[in-house]
């Protein structure tokens, strides 16, 4: 029997920023939020936790409902810094679904805010 393979292709977004000591990475597309000592570390961890995220939603046939985007809040954020500090968007399309973890951070679209962000 023939091995059906899933591949998904896109744009990870994500809003980097400091709180207090640490460096916070939120991927908008899964509102999903990581912390680290360092940029750096915020965006591994954040990797380590897309890759976590889509790959138990694989396992439990429930990659349809994987999609769960943040507030319109940080979209909106992230496009008026976007069109500030980027002038020509750099997309990867990545293959989600079927990558080693190390891929997914590369995939990532990051701006950096100075403020922290509520929930409206």
């Amino acid at each position: 029997m023939p091995t059906i393979k899933k591949e998904v292709g896109g744009t990870i977004h994500v809003i980097g920023y400091k709180e207090g000591d640490h460096f916070i990475a939120h991927c908008l597309e899964f509102d999903l939020v990581s912390e680290g000592t360092s940029p750096e570390k915020a965006k591994d961890n954040l990797a380590d936790l897309i890759f976590s995220y889509l790959q138990f939603a694989m396992e439990k046939n429930i990659a349809q409902f994987a999609y769960h985007p943040a507030p319109k809040v940080y979209w909106d954020k992230f496009e008026e810094i976007r069109r500030k500090k980027i002038p020509k968007p750099q997309f990867i399309d990545p293959t989600l679904l079927k990558i080693r973890r190390n891929q997914i951070k590369d995939s990532m679209q990051e701006v950096k805010i100075k403020e922290t962000l509520t929930h409206a």
